[in-house]
């Protein structure tokens, strides 16, 4: 790591000398508190200071003390927010906040940490089974809080008294509410599915498709999460198809 860093120039000299020395203290002398006090001090002078950020972030992970990895998250939260900051140095900051967000049961969070590190150049094969499974944690629970809006809004409009209502014909709505508007919110006007239901189904079948001996703990979440809310898409999907005339009725 001293190599790497030495050889980049830094904007102000003051900044320049506390992150040098604590590159020393922190690859030849192992002192990591003392190279997080220097590093703390160049981020005092200028917080936007990526070379610090990202050496401190090191520096907590290696130390590791309670809190230290809280503190990691801060710093590189900031390091890949900084327009300065090239692709590649962001894909590590992006992997480690997606791990954390992950570890810590928050999917959305490390779903955009993956796909970021993603987009910035990074291999994620090895994440695929956790990235799924924030997309489809995700992308499930943002369809069905849309569907629960929606018939909140129906419940809540008014009916006017002196307007007669036909039972039968308000059963008839509910019923066509309900079997079609989660499919408005997951198919787009040419009926085509949005990328993120087509790479968790993807890679969902082909799972599933393998021996059981081969399924791990991740898969069984995203069994748990994807196997009842595809199956219920494409019950609905059938009763619309039906009622089109599409095809016959559905076998039971």
């Amino acid at each position: 790591i001293n190599a790497e860093y030495m050889g980049r120039d830094t904007s102000n000299t003051c900044e320049s000398v506390y992150v040098k020395r604590a590159l020393l203290l922190f690859d030849q002398f192992n002192d990591l508190s003392k190279a997080i006090d220097d590093l703390t001090v160049c981020l005092t002078i200028n917080p936007k200071h990526a070379q610090a950020l990202e050496i401190r972030s090191t520096c907590f992970r290696q130390r590791n003390q309670p809190g230290d990895i809280e503190k990691a998250s801060l710093d590189f939260s900031n390091l890949v927010n900084l327009p300065d900051v090239t692709a590649k140095q962001k894909i590590t900051p992006h992997l480690f906040l997606a791990e954390y967000y992950f570890n810590g049961g928050e999917y959305i969070r490390a779903g955009h940490h993956y796909m970021e590190a993603w987009l910035c150049g990074g291999s994620i094969k090895v994440h695929l089974d956790k990235l799924c499974l924030c997309l489809g944690q995700e992308f499930a629970d943002s369809v069905l809080r849309q569907e629960e809006l929606l018939q909140i809004q129906l419940q809540s409009v008014p009916t006017s008294p002196s307007v007669p209502v036909n039972p039968s014909s308000a059963s008839k709505n509910k019923k066509e509410f309900d079997n079609s508007n989660l499919n408005s919110y997951v198919y787009n006007p040419r009926g085509v599915m949005p990328l993120t239901y087509l790479i968790v189904d993807n890679h969902f079948k082909s799972t599933k498709d393998l021996e059981p001996t081969a399924h791990s703990e991740l898969f069984y979440k995203l069994n748990d999460v994807w196997d009842p809310f595809r199956s219920k898409l494409e019950r609905r999907k059938d009763d619309e198809n039906i009622r089109a005339g599409k095809r016959g009725p559905r076998k039971k």
